[in-house]
């Protein structure tokens, strides 16, 4: 089975975007939503990302990445602050939260 696409996720302050993308930079399927604006709806984040994934050409997937808007702590894998998200988000968006 060939591994060869990227599946990327950008949170932004009204838009989420998650896409399958080929190693070329050809994006191969895209989707997005509203940023909702509930402290609980990260959850939001991981359907739009589990919707792109599982797809037909998710199983293609070799690798993840996801734009957050803020400081992030890379060694603790987690977002620090995001000034255009909810409060509680950046504690919901741990590199394990999104990992799973």
């Amino acid at each position: 089975m060939n591994h060869d696409l990227v599946l990327a996720a950008d949170i932004g302050g009204t838009q989420m975007r998650a896409a399958l993308v080929g190693l070329d930079g050809q994006v191969l399927l895209r989707r997005s939503a509203p940023t909702p604006s509930e402290a609980e709806a990260a959850a939001a984040l991981i359907d739009l990302v589990r919707s792109v994934g599982s797809s037909d050409e998710g199983s293609r997937v070799a690798h993840a990445v996801v734009g957050l808007p803020g400081a992030v702590d890379y060694r603790a894998g987690r977002l620090l602050w995001a000034p255009n998200l909810p409060e509680a988000w950046p504690d919901l968006l741990s590199r394990d939260t999104l990992s799973e």
